[in-house]
């Protein structure tokens, strides 16, 4: 008896971490998202299943993505083409090991650029004390403030884009799944195509360490993942990531 209320004490534990990380995905898509298009949504949505790591200020599109140390209490933000007068508070992503512990965290903060912005200033304020962005070198001295500020300029883009190595092969008809991983392994692939049944397509290694498979799809998007074992694991050549509905991260494919 005394075992099974211990079995059933660790059940309601880990009912309860999956229930938090559920909620915590949740308050990030409806973060700031009732003012966004269904586009630019699916680009926060990525961005944010996109931080993994402290980093200088990624501008993608009309977002900047901004990051801060774990160790902090709070970290705000502020912009100069909001005068100042508005301090945005970062939020905390926390990344959790398959038994759903939390293992890591970070700080950040997704911001919508206003139309045309070509440059701007903000100020952060960590755990009490205004500064400059640790992660970003790009600062200058304003003598009326009397004080630094964080600034950044928008590039712009030469016509760059990147694509995975997952993608439509015309020669063939058909896309292209590719994975790089250890010699002699059995790789899977299962997504949103195969109901995310990993055992119905196995890669092929045409060379030691590289790993193939071709597949009809239908024009539309689609998630993926690779597996090994019952390890699963994203397409690291593809910079497309979202969520899937069990809070776990997957690589995101458009077939045209």
């Amino acid at each position: 008896m005394k075992d099974f209320f211990q079995h059933a004490d660790n059940l309601f534990v880990k009912t309860l971490k999956n229930i938090s990380l559920i909620i915590f995905i949740c308050s990030l898509f409806c973060f700031n998202l009732f003012a966004l298009t269904e586009e630019e949504e699916y680009t926060v949505q990525n961005l944010i299943a996109s931080i993994d790591k402290v980093q200088k200020p990624l501008v993608h599109d009309d977002f900047v993505v901004f990051t801060a140390d774990k160790v902090h209490r709070f970290v705000g933000i502020a912009f100069d083409f909001e005068n100042f007068s508005t301090v945005h508070s970062f939020y905390r992503n926390t990344f959790y090991d398959i038994e759903m512990a939390p293992r890591d965290s970070i700080l950040f903060y997704v911001c919508k650029l206003p139309e045309k912005t070509k440059e701007f200033s903000y100020r952060m304020v960590i755990d009490g004390v205004w500064t400059t962005d640790p992660q970003n070198p790009t600062k200058y001295y304003n003598y009326e403030a009397d004080t630094y500020f964080s600034k950044i300029e928008i590039e712009t883009p030469i016509e760059e884009k990147t694509e995975s190595l997952a993608a439509l092969d015309k020669s063939k008809g058909k896309t292209r799944f590719f994975c790089e991983a250890k010699p002699n392994q059995k790789i899977r692939l299962g997504g949103s195509f195969t109901n995310w049944d990993s055992y119905i397509y196995e890669l092929t290694e045409y060379e030691p360490g590289m790993y193939e498979i071709y597949l009809s799809l239908q024009p539309g998007t689609y998630y993926y993942n690779y597996y090994i074992g019952n390890a699963s694991f994203i397409d690291k050549t593809n910079p497309l990531k979202a969520y899937t509905s069990d809070g776990k991260t997957a690589s995101v494919i458009e077939v045209k």
